[in-house]
């Protein structure tokens, strides 16, 4: 243990100047952090680092200024570790058994089942200036610590704290371990007590009362705004696990309670407003916590990411990571702890990080797109974990980013991955449009081979009308006009037999009329405006009705099937006319145009309601249909007593 007058020469250094170590980690994961992808949500999480590092580089820190900053006062102590009831706080303060003590403290490793460490170390007067101070232990997590004050003239203090004692028996009630330290311009003499199987980053701060009080309402702000955020984050993405019934949302709010669960842990919150009155729940109760977020994050992962279909054998390995985690904790939870057992959890967790670090990478890489945010997401958890993990060893100098660290990385981890998953409804929306669109053109395509089969068959039909059927018919009435040449027996059987050669005149007329309406020959034949001239005339001349026909060549812009297709069109609604409209003039006109080709059909007859007609008849829905078919549209206009107006509009592939 050195002299007063060594320590008189120490720097002591300031908590709230973050060290060159800080910088340069902050700054190299900002660098690398910043360049991955232009995404608007990594975007986001870009202006929080860079405002952290902005903030931290400019020496800005919630501890408060530097006049009212603690002091380090670590390097005041010395230490030993001695079998539980071994050494007394009274014969340390007394003297007779510190000529064991080692200097510098300890600052690391893992404590051991039934040592206590003890730290002995003088607070001299000139650190106090005058007024009451307060003595924080920086890492929360320790089983038991027992404090003793002794200042010359005065009664000896005693204070206790830990995780394994009830809440409610601190001096000061706070999640952090922190006692008074009256101050009568007198050198202070502090022995520290501590047993426990948690990691053993000691380091002690001095605070002055009103920094302390400023740095309580700080700490307090940071927990408020780390467990409403995950809070709401909890809360919106059940609202979507409940609404998509998808298992990866209800896996990341489960893992998203357990790191809340864990972080309220580790900074003693849990032990404040859970149960106060109880000791060692939050001790025995952590390392079934991280258990179960590895579980829950890894059942997260593979289904997030289909692990199961793309990588079989990582899948497994992590079966077999779940199978064993939860079990190893157990103990713990019913109170019997065991050092080897918190080892393999923190080696199997450090696995897990590296297990969907690798499993990111290799799903990006398969073409999974939303694996991106994941490994965004997990690398600035991985970052703040590996910085804590620093921070509890001593390899960097205790500072709020280092005591906050995990809990950074956890908040912008939420936010990451809740950003992860409400892309991943952009995602399924967008292959849910493109699903749509596959079907409405697989539709498409089978209802043109659908039609194309009933013309291929009318055309059929149609040729069997015109050749065999109207050439039998034909040879019939050219046979019975052979036979009216010839002298009759009688007037009788002469005027029969004309009868009968002018019926089959009739049927071949009527043979021929089918044979066309079946299928239009004369559009393969001729064209399309040759074929909408023909039924016209063949059409609106008998009824007479006046009929004009504004018809621009088509051949080179439309296929035989759209040509046959907007025939068809034309001839249903030559039809509608005939049948329903009583109108005595019809116009039809066909132009080419730069995109489209536009077919415009109007009568003067009576009109009709269109909706109605759409739902009862199938003329107009056929037509309807046959210019989607085609990428167009067809439109309808009809008023009572000025006619009807049928545009029908066909895009130019």
């Amino acid at each position: 243990m050195p002299n007063i007058s060594l320590i008189d020469q120490l720097e002591i250094r300031r908590a709230t100047q973050v060290d060159v170590i800080t910088r340069i980690v902050l700054g190299l994961w900002a660098a690398l952090y910043i360049p991955i992808t232009r995404s608007t949500y990594i975007s986001i999480a870009k202006i929080i680092l860079l405002l952290l590092v902005f903030g931290l580089f400019s020496g800005c820190s919630p501890a408060g200024d530097e006049k009212n900053a603690p002091s380090n006062i670590t390097d005041l102590f010395s230490y030993t570790k001695a079998a539980t009831g071994e050494l007394t706080a009274k014969t340390i303060l007394d003297g007779d058994q510190r000529a064991g003590f080692q200097y510098p403290p300890l600052r690391g490793g893992l404590g051991e089942r039934g040592v206590t460490y003890w730290f002995y170390g003088v607070i001299p007067s000139r650190l106090t200036d005058g007024s009451d101070h307060v003595m924080e232990i920086t890492y929360p997590i320790y089983d038991l610590v027992d404090v003793w004050v002794r200042q010359k003239g005065r009664q000896d203090k005693y204070y206790k704290a830990g995780f394994l004692r009830p809440f409610a028996t601190r001096i000061i009630q706070d999640p952090d371990i922190a006692f008074p330290v009256p101050v009568n311009g007198i050198d202070t003499e502090v022995v520290i007590a501590i047993a426990t199987t948690t990691p053993l980053p000691f380091s002690v701060r001095l605070w002055s009362n009103k920094s302390w009080q400023e740095h309580q309402i700080q700490t307090s702000l940071w927990y408020g705004a780390l467990f409403g955020t995950i809070s709401i984050l909890i809360l919106y993405n059940l609202f979507l696990a409940t609404a998509l019934k998808d298992p990866s949302y209800f896996y990341y709010v489960a893992y998203l309670f357990m790191l809340a669960l864990i972080s309220a842990m580790n900074s003693g919150y849990s032990e404040k407003y859970l149960w106060p009155d109880y000791g060692g729940i939050s001790t025995r109760s952590l390392l079934a916590a991280v258990s179960l977020s590895v579980i829950f994050v890894l059942q997260f992962c593979n289904h997030f990411l289909g692990v199961r279909t793309l990588f079989p054998r990582a899948w497994r390995i992590s079966v077999v990571i779940m199978a064993v985690v939860l079990p190893l904790s157990l103990p713990e939870v019913l109170g019997y702890t065991s050092a080897l057992n918190v080892i393999v959890i923190i080696v199997l967790t450090n696995a897990v990080l590296l297990y969907y670090t690798l499993i990111s990478v290799a799903a990006l890489r398969a073409g999974v797109k939303q694996a991106r945010y994941i490994l965004v997401a997990f690398s600035t958890y991985i970052v703040g974990y590996v910085y804590y993990q620093l921070y509890m060893f001593n390899v960097v100098e205790p500072n709020w980013f280092a005591a906050h660290a995990i809990e950074w990385g956890i908040l912008l981890e939420a936010i990451m991955l809740s950003l992860a998953l409400a892309d991943r409804i952009n995602v399924i929306s967008q292959k849910k449009e493109l699903a749509e669109e596959s079907m409405l053109v697989a539709q498409r395509e089978f209802s043109r081979r659908i039609i194309k089969v009933q013309e291929q068959d009318r055309e059929s039909f149609a040729n069997t009308l015109h050749d065999s059927i109207g050439h039998g018919l034909l040879v019939l009435k050219q046979g019975i006009e052979e036979i009216l040449k010839k002298p009759a027996s009688s007037p009788t059987d002469s005027e029969k037999v004309r009868n009968l050669a002018d019926y089959c005149g009739e049927v071949l007329g009527d043979v021929r009329g089918l044979s066309h309406d079946l299928h239009p020959h004369i559009l393969t034949r001729l064209g399309l405006k040759a074929a909408i001239e023909a039924i016209l005339e063949r059409a609106m001349s008998p009824k007479d009705i006046e009929w004009i026909a504004d018809i621009h060549n088509t051949d080179k812009v439309l296929d035989i099937d759209a040509q046959l297709a907007i025939l068809r069109c034309i001839q249903e609604a030559i039809n509608n006319i005939l049948k329903h409209a009583r109108a005595t003039e019809v116009i039809v006109s066909l132009h080419v145009r730069e995109q489209d080709v536009s077919v415009d059909i109007k009568d003067d007859g009576i009109g009709f309601d269109v909706a109605s007609s759409f739902s009862q008849g199938m003329g107009l829905a056929t037509m309807k249909g046959r210019a989607e078919l085609l990428g167009g549209y067809l439109e309808i206009n009809s008023k009572p007593d000025v006619g009807t107006h049928i545009k029908i509009l066909v895009p130019i592939k």
